[in-house]
């Protein structure tokens, strides 16, 4: 979980990890936990609706050039 949340993020400093070893080990603070991973889970779900996109319209666009090709259009 703290992998995925650093990825979310982009980047991570020392305070971060700092941060999410207490939260994760030495703190344990289950409610913390719960909203990092709920934040984490909808981030994650986002890209993979993004990339979901982004293949569509690739597939659209390589439908859209054979059709134009077929009817002689450049």
């Amino acid at each position: 979980m703290k992998f995925r949340y650093i990825q979310m993020q982009g980047n991570a400093t020392d305070k971060d990890f700092t941060e999410l070893d207490s939260v994760f080990h030495f703190n344990r603070n289950s409610k913390k936990i719960k909203a990092l991973r709920t934040q984490v889970e909808a981030f994650e779900e986002n890209v993979r609706q993004r990339a979901r996109i982004l293949e569509q319209e690739e597939r659209l666009k390589r439908e859209r050039s054979v059709i134009e090709k077929k009817l002689g259009k450049p």
